[in-house]
């Protein structure tokens, strides 16, 4: 029999079977002190079981959480960057790149043949002859009187337009269309068209840390049309920095620095296209699409163009320069 306070209980086996309706039955043959005594024990009893209850359900809940300990909403989701690297990626451009040569990433401009057709770049305190951040670049166009302009600080800046008159810069003004969310743009790039412009920036519409954008001036509206990200292969996980075209001799430089250690850059000589062309018809495996896009091996963008004759182009564009 069970004791309550010294005292047998009677018909225990029968209380036990029934649970607390049968405690309360027999508590009517207690005393007022016992009765009190009796509902503490059902307290201590009811506190006992739902103190146990959490230990039981955590026990049953580790046996059914999947491996490494976290349940399926606490799996670890896609970063913007990664969903966006694989919205590009079916729309991979398919370039022949011709050759590739790393250099210092503060020299990169040096090894680029810039030329009348093209324009110059170089940076932008000699430009404006300040004292700032030796990292922001000027383009000036090919005729010598439309400059566009990177400058700020390492955690703000943005591109400005100046035009020379009269032999003497404009002021920089601020360029119309380019907007905040671009973060920190620099390497503005200008095609002879004057019209379709390149620079690099970073921000929410980044791939990686620095990405390619491009955009058209919009001379009805007097200012630059949103722009848009260059996609695969141009970016990358990695920073890119600066796209130029030569449409004169055909040529391209993609400067990135992607599978490179600090402080180096890899500079790609492609071809560029008129049109953009994609492998989207070559049906191809997503492994390989991915190696197309990461530049993995330029040798395997040979067969998109004539290589020899690119070759040949840069050549003479070397041979040109190398004169002046």
């Amino acid at each position: 029999m069970a004791q309550i306070s010294g005292k047998s209980l009677p018909h225990t086996n029968y209380a036990h079977k029934r649970g607390v309706s049968a405690h309360f039955s027999l508590t009517l043959c207690f005393t007022e002190k016992e009765m009190k005594q009796q509902r503490l024990f059902i307290v201590i009893l009811a506190m006992a079981m739902v103190c146990l209850q959490p230990a039981w359900a955590q026990k049953r809940g580790k046996a059914q959480l999947p491996k490494g300990g976290k349940s399926a909403s606490t799996k670890q989701q896609p970063s913007p960057e990664s969903l966006l690297y694989q919205e590009l990626l079916p729309a991979t451009a398919k370039l022949m790149f011709i050759d590739s040569l790393v250099v210092d990433k503060a020299t990169f401009l040096q090894h680029i043949p810039f030329n009348e057709e093209m324009g110059t770049m170089g940076a932008t305190a000699t430009f404006v002859k300040k004292k700032i951040d030796e990292s922001f670049t000027t383009f000036v166009n090919g005729f010598g009187n439309y400059a566009i302009l990177s400058q700020g600080d390492s955690t703000h800046s943005a591109l400005y337009s100046s035009d020379k008159l009269q032999g003497k810069w404009t002021t920089p003004e601020r360029l119309a269309g380019v907007t905040d969310e671009f973060l920190v743009p620099n390497n503005p790039f200008m095609q002879s068209d004057g019209v379709t412009l390149y620079f690099g920036a970073k921000g929410s519409k980044s791939v990686g840390g620095y990405d390619l954008f491009m955009t058209r001036y919009n001379l009805d509206e007097q200012k630059f049309m949103p722009p848009e990200n260059m996609g695969l292969p141009y970016n990358s996980k990695a920073n890119d920095y600066l796209l130029a075209i030569d449409e004169f001799h055909e040529l391209g430089w993609l400067v990135t620095d992607r599978n490179q250690p600090a402080d180096k850059v890899c500079i790609y000589v492609f071809e560029p296209k008129s049109q953009r062309l994609t492998y989207a018809d070559m049906q191809l495996p997503k492994t390989k699409l991915e190696s197309f896009a990461q530049i993995a091996s330029i040798k395997d963008t040979w067969m998109n163009g004539n290589r020899n004759a690119a070759l040949l182009r840069l050549k003479n564009l070397m041979k040109s320069k190398n004169k002046k």
